[in-house]
C-alpha cells in the first residue's frame, strides 16, 4: 500500500499502529550514571563480572561450629564448645576454625576456614567463653556460599530491559555503575487555538486555559524523553508555519489541534508548505479519528485531535509504543486483558471504541467501569482512569457482567518490565 492509497482512506487501528512502529528507528547508545537509568532501556546484555556474595559468610548472628561436633547434644547432655574469637562483617583476614572450639560470627561475616554450620545466638547459652549447645545442626545451616546469588558469568539483564528501581541495587553489587542504554529522545510540543490561554491566566469571553501540552510533557517524561521546548501558536497559516518550521527541529513533533477539516485549522496545509511529507490521515477510532502522521528528514510528525480525551488516548495507543520501540525497550505495550464491565454500554460504532475506565480486582475477579462521561471533550474522564477498554468497530451494544479486553494504563501502575 502506497502514500497515496494510504491517504485516499481511513485507516484502521491495526494498521496505523504498523505503520508508525515501521517508521521507529532505535536510538544510539550512550553510558549512562546507574542511579540516572530508571525507566529507560538497556542498549546491551549485562553479565555478572562477580561471585556474589563475594565470599562465603554467616546468614545470621551465631557460632560456627564443625556440625559433627554437635552430633550428639542434647539438652540433657549439651555440648560446650570454647569461643575462640568474635568475627565482625567486614573483616579482612581469614582465620581457620580449630577443633573443639567456636567462633562468634555476625551477620555477613567471612566464615572462618573449616566452618560447615552457624548456630544462632538465640539458640545456645554462653558463660563466659564457654558456649552451650543443646541440639545437632546441620551441614550449610545458616551459611551463604560465594556466588549464591549470582556467579560470574551469570546473565543478569538482556538487552531491551527497562530498568526499575530494584535493578539498581543489582548494578551498585555488581559494580556498574555505568550503564549502556539507549539515548534520549528530544520531543517539542506545540498547541494550537487562538482560544487557548496559560493556565495562570484567567479566560476571558471564548476562552479556554491550554492543558494538552502539559498533558503531554508529562506523559513523555514517563518514557524518559526530553521535552526541548512548549509552543503554542494561534490559528494563522502564517503563524502557524513560523511556529511549526522552529518546533520540527527535533526527533519528533507532538501536534495538539489544528488538524481536521475546519476552517481554522491550519496545521495540514502549514506542514504541507514546511515539505513534511504525509504519510496518513485519520483512523477509525473513537475518539482520535483526525490523527496525522508524517515526516520530514528524520523528525516524525504526530497530528493529534485539540480535544484532551483524543490526545490522551492516541498518545496512550500510538505514540507511546513508538517511542518505546525507539527508546529500545522490549515491551512496547502493557498487554489487554480480560475484564468483566459492571454496566451496560449501549453506544455503537463503525469505529474501534476506546472507553476510558476504572479498572480493579474483587473477589477474585477483573472488573471494569466505564467513567461516566466519555465525550473527546471531557478532561475529567482522563484524570479518574487508569484503563481503556477496547470496543471492536461494529460490535453490539455491551452488557453487564460481558467480559471486554482492557489496557491499563502504563503511567497509573508500575506495569513495564
Amino acid at each position: 500500500m502506497d502514500v497515496q492509497q494510504i491517504n485516499q482512506i481511513m485507516l484502521t487501528y491495526e494498521e496505523a499502529k504498523v505503520i508508525i512502529l515501521g517508521h521507529a528507528c532505535r536510538q544510539e547508545l550512550e553510558k549512562v550514571d546507574f542511579r540516572n537509568s530508571v525507566g529507560r532501556a538497556l542498549a546491551e546484555d549485562l553479565v555478572a563480572s562477580e561471585d556474589l556474595p563475594p565470599f562465603d559468610n554467616s546468614a545470621v548472628d551465631g557460632y560456627a561450629v564443625k556440625f559433627n561436633e554437635l552430633a550428639k547434644a542434647t539438652k540433657e547432655n549439651p555440648v560446650v564448645l570454647k569461643c575462640q574469637e568474635y568475627v565482625f562483617a567486614g573483616r579482612l583476614d581469614t582465620i581457620s576454625l580449630q577443633e573443639g572450639v567456636c567462633v562468634q560470627v555476625a551477620t555477613g561475616a567471612p566464615l572462618p576456614l573449616g566452618t560447615d554450620a552457624v548456630v544462632m545466638l538465640e539458640q545456645v547459652v554462653r558463660n563466659g567463653d564457654q558456649v552451650c549447645f543443646s541440639h545437632p545442626t546441620q551441614i550449610g545451616n545458616n551459611l551463604r556460599h560465594r556466588g549464591r546469588d549470582m556467579s560470574s558469568g551469570d546473565s543478569l539483564l538482556p538487552i531491551g530491559t527497562t530498568i526499575a528501581p530494584t535493578h539498581l541495587a543489582l548494578l551498585a553489587a555488581q559494580g556498574l555503575v555505568e550503564v549502556p542504554l539507549y539515548s534520549r529522545l528530544k520531543i517539542n510540543i506545540l498547541s494550537t487555538g487562538t482560544e487557548l490561554v496559560a493556565p495562570n491566566i484567567k479566560p476571558g469571553p471564548g476562552q479556554i486555559r491550554e492543558a494538552n501540552s502539559f498533558l503531554l510533557e508529562a506523559l513523555l517524561q514517563t518514557e524518559a524523553c526530553e521535552v526541548t521546548r512548549l509552543h503554542r501558536v494561534v490559528d494563522d497559516l502564517e503563524s502557524t508555519i513560523k511556529v511549526l518550521n522552529e518546533a520540527l527541529q527535533a526527533d519528533a513533533l507532538l501536534i495538539s489541534g489544528g488538524v481536521s477539516v475546519g476552517d481554522s485549522d491550519f496545521v495540514k496545509p502549514a506542514l504541507k508548505e514546511l515539505g513534511v511529507k504525509e504519510i496518513f490521515w485519520r483512523v477509525k477510532i473513537k475518539p482520535g479519528k483526525p490523527l496525522f502522521f508524517g515526516q520530514l528528514g528524520d523528525t516524525k510528525v504526530f497530528g493529534l485531535p485539540g480535544n484532551p480525551a483524543s490526545t490522551f488516548v492516541l498518545f496512550e495507543e500510538l505514540v507511546r509504543p513508538y517511542l518505546r520501540k525507539c527508546l529500545g525497550h522490549y515491551q512496547l505495550e502493557v498487554p489487554t486483558r480480560s475484564a468483566k464491565i459492571t454496566e451496560d454500554f449501549d453506544e455503537t460504532s463503525e469505529r474501534l471504541q476506546l472507553l476510558r475506565a476504572h479498572w480493579y480486582h474483587q473477589n477474585g475477579d477483573d472488573w471494569v467501569r466505564p467513567v461516566t462521561q466519555q465525550g473527546s471533550f471531557s478532561i475529567a474522564s482522563i484524570a479518574h482512569a487508569n484503563s481503556l477498554i477496547h470496543v471492536p468497530e461494529g460490535s453490539q451494544p455491551l452488557r453487564s457482567g460481558q467480559s471486554v479486553r482492557v489496557r491499563p494504563l502504563a503511567h497509573r501502575f508500575a506495569l513495564f518490565g
